[in-house]
């Protein structure tokens, strides 16, 4: 499971694995605010990449969509 979760993962954008990476390692203290200074982008600049995460259901208001990462 975990070769398929990295192999799904390697093929995002840099900047939706970062906010993969962010939300997983914060957990329940992830918020957009969080994503933004450790991105070092702004909310809009972060906006599309967030979006495509939801698209994906990799991504939810709270963050990671799911207990596989």
């Amino acid at each position: 499971m975990q070769d398929l979760v990295e192999a799904r993962l390697a093929d995002l954008p840099a900047g939706q694995r970062l906010l993969m990476r962010v939300a997983a390692i914060a957990g329940a203290d992830f918020d957009v605010g969080l994503a933004e200074a450790v991105s070092g982008r702004g909310v809009l600049e972060l906006a599309d990449d967030w979006r495509s995460l939801e698209r994906q259901a990799l991504f939810d208001e709270r963050g990671i969509g799911h207990d596989l990462y």
